[in-house]
């Protein structure tokens, strides 16, 4: 996204290596705002393959944001580098360019909730869909525990759509592994759920895969949705023990090649020394270039003051089978 001395801001993008660039206004060329303008705030937003060119005229974040353009462009192994970059038209004189209030922000991208504005929320790794209430989180560095606080609404993951609260990241779709220890969470509820969410939208009625404990003391459940809307499916549960914890599980994710769906298998482990016991599998198509996984936690009640607490030690994420 550039400010041109003579002719307005424009998005301006280059879809493969040699190839030819060009301007990507979402209207038609002659139509655009190409009026001199001495200074405008100029903003780039990247969600996934999808990039957005902006620019406002009267003060950014406290104005108002243009929509210039859009394009697509893939990113090899979606790396890519964000900088500041002036440049003249001819190859005799310098260019000078003066910038101020340079930012760099992550976004979620799909956002979450419905917004009037055009600029997307910011990210938020704590995230509530569908529920009665807000979940509350408690870092282990805000604390004096070894562990994460997470307590969670919502009435479950049923059927056709899910109420729950996620502690989330957004990461690339690629073949890894998650490992979680849950320490303690009592929930008398047979709809609670604790455990690891791969997920691929923020939608509540999203596909996804999930690997935990169920509530009542049921024991280690994994149940999945292949594709969104559908209703999901209830793989396996086998009991652990008549405790509210520790409890062991592990979802490894190996992701699926040229449009095929990936595969799914669930672990758990009944001591800390134990052997990882296959659960089950499920599959998992990502229907853009990169997932959601985290923490989830659904008290499984319908009342609006649901809300159970989850003792919870980080997830470790790696490129391990079993980590």
């Amino acid at each position: 996204m550039y400010l041109s001395n003579s002719h307005g801001a424009h998005l301006q993008t280059r879809r493969s290596k040699t190839s030819g660039t060009d301007n990507r206004p979402n209207k038609n060329w002659h139509n655009v705002d190409k009026d001199a303008h001495q200074s405008a705030w100029l903003k780039i937003v990247k969600k996934m393959d999808t990039i957005e060119g902006y620019y406002s005229l009267d003060g950014g974040d406290g104005g108002t944001w243009i929509l210039y353009g859009t394009d697509i462009v893939n990113f090899p192994l979606d790396k890519f580098i964000v900088g500041l970059a002036v440049s003249n038209a001819d190859d005799w004189n310098l260019a000078e360019a003066t910038f101020e209030d340079y930012t760099i922000d992550q976004y979620i991208f799909p956002t979450a909730a419905p917004s009037i504005s055009l600029a997307p929320t910011a990210w938020n790794p704590l995230v509530d869909i569908d529920t009665q209430r807000a979940g509350e989180l408690y870092l282990e560095s805000d604390t004096d525990h070894d562990f994460d606080i997470l307590k969670g609404s919502g009435t479950g993951l049923d059927h056709t759509s899910d109420s729950f609260t996620y502690y989330v990241e957004q990461v690339p779709d690629a073949s890894m592994s998650a490992a979680l220890t849950i320490n303690w969470w009592s929930n008398w509820s047979v709809h609670g759920r604790a455990g690891i969410m791969l997920r691929d939208t923020l939608d509540a009625n999203s596909a996804y895969v999930f690997v935990g404990a169920a509530g009542a003391r049921q024991g280690a459940v994994m149940q999945s949705r292949a594709l969104a809307g559908q209703r999901d499916v209830f793989h396996k549960m086998e009991f652990i023990n008549n405790n509210d914890g520790p409890f062991w599980f592990n979802l490894n994710y190996v992701a699926g090649v040229g449009g095929a769906p990936g595969t799914v298998t669930g672990y758990y482990k009944k001591t800390v020394d134990g052997e990882w016991i296959e659960l089950a599998q499920a599959p998992f198509t990502a229907s853009r270039s990169a997932v959601l996984i985290g923490v989830a936690n659904s008290a499984g009640e319908t009342h609006q003051w649901a809300l159970k607490q989850m003792n919870v030690e980080p997830i470790q994420i790696s490129t391990n089978n079993l980590g």
